[in-house]
């Protein structure tokens, strides 16, 4: 089997998460959703809340992540994620729950900031869901 042409690696504040090789990585931005594929030109990307993709087009892997950046050059890609967890190492009892404090967060009065926080956090938490393969 061919090496795949593109390196990945997936790391957050506490861990180096993942390190692979890949063939393509498809990738929430903060402008929607992007496709890297060997020999992409050079960027930088702001991250949003979403699903990570990656792997072989028959064979694609998921990951929830939670903002940072993605760095593209020379056939690696690096995500500096803010947070991200792989499909499989997901608790959904605990996205659960905190889907359902940011759902009784918003419900009551909250400033500017505690809004977009609960906001963010409840994004976070449908987002970890659907990565999962669970319901809310």
């Amino acid at each position: 089997m061919a090496e795949s042409p593109i390196r990945l690696q997936i790391l957050t504040p506490q861990r180096l998460l993942m390190e692979t090789q890949v063939d393509s990585v498809i990738s929430p931005s903060v402008n929607g959703y992007l496709e890297v594929l060997k020999d992409h030109a050079p960027m930088v990307v702001a991250l949003d809340v979403g699903v990570l993709q990656f792997g072989a087009r028959e064979d694609r892997r998921k990951a929830a992540v939670s903002g940072g950046m993605m760095l593209v050059r020379d056939n690696q890609v690096t995500v500096f994620a803010d947070s991200a967890e792989l499909a499989a190492d997901i608790d959904v009892i605990r996205a659960r729950s905190d889907l359902q404090g940011a759902r009784e967060q918003l419900r009551n009065r909250l400033s500017r900031l505690e809004q977009q926080r609960a906001e963010l956090e409840l994004k976070k938490a449908i987002n970890r869901l659907k990565v999962a393969g669970a319901s809310e």
